[in-house]
């Protein structure tokens, strides 16, 4: 059942709040990798915090902006290169696996993925691989630790970053042990923060549509009373004449079960 939040080109907003929808921002210093790996941004632990999911906006202020590098990084091409990115830290057991997906179909982000071990040196790294899981331009690794293939105990980083350089737009970022596949975790219920969103009538609609992806979180309540956040996508609907934002796939290692009652907010 779909979910439906109004979106109605009615009144303006201020330029720099626009501005700011948009990516823009000031000038940021590029840092190198292991400046990005000793600063992480968010730490998972194994045992209480997987299914884990997060939200966010590859731009100035919410992403660290990382210098290109052929060895262990992307690429720069001679004419400084840099690419938004987040890391986040997770120590993993003998063992453990984890699979991680790097969803590039919430804007105009085609994803790029990384993991590395304690000592920056790059494990595994993906470009389409997860697809099948999160759309175009998603990333998956799936990874265990496992000392037969020299993959040992200990600190490892996930690296969400993009496919060119100077990309910014929304992405989400999901880690899950492969036993939260199946079966999934079912959402029972889902609500949208904010339901109505006003804009200037002359902006292009597509760039725009882009830009307030990020905007829009959507929740899901689970049957077990927890929330994940995930984006949608915007349609156009005949009948009212206005773009709703509906969600077009569950969360990795989530499924929808919203059952007949459901009422979509307006």
């Amino acid at each position: 059942m779909s979910l439906k939040t109004l979106f109605a080109f009615v009144a303006a907003l201020p330029l720099m709040a626009m501005a700011q929808a948009l990516g823009g921002g000031s000038a940021q210093t590029p840092v190198p990798l292991a400046t990005l790996l000793a600063n992480p941004t968010g730490t998972i632990d194994y045992s209480t915090d997987l299914p884990f999911t997060v939200n966010g906006e590859f731009k100035y202020g919410s992403a660290t902006l990382v210098r290109g590098d052929y060895d262990d990084f992307r690429p720069d091409y001679g004419d400084g290169s840099n690419y938004y990115a987040v890391a986040y830290k997770i120590t993993l057991s003998e063992g453990d696996r984890i699979q991680i997906l790097h969803n590039g179909d919430v804007g105009n982000v085609d994803a790029y993925l990384y993991l590395y071990d304690a000592q920056g040196e790059q494990v595994e790294e993906s470009d389409d691989e997860g697809e099948s899981y999160g759309g175009d331009g998603s990333s998956l690794i799936d990874f265990a630790v496992d000392p037969e293939e020299d993959y040992y105990a200990g600190d490892y980083y996930i690296v969400a970053t993009t496919l060119v350089d100077d990309a910014t737009g929304p992405y989400t970022l999901s880690v899950i042990k492969p036993a939260n596949i199946s079966p999934p975790v079912v959402i029972t219920g889902i609500s949208a923060s904010p339901s109505e969103i006003s804009v200037f009538k002359g902006m292009e609609t597509d760039n725009l549509l882009n830009a307030l992806k990020a905007q829009v979180t959507l929740t899901g309540v689970t049957a077990g009373g927890s929330s994940v956040n995930f984006h949608g996508s915007w349609t156009f609907d005949d009948d009212t004449e206005k773009y709703v934002y509906t969600p077009n796939i569950a969360p990795f290692g989530y499924e929808f079960n919203l059952g007949a009652e459901f009422n979509p907010p307006s």
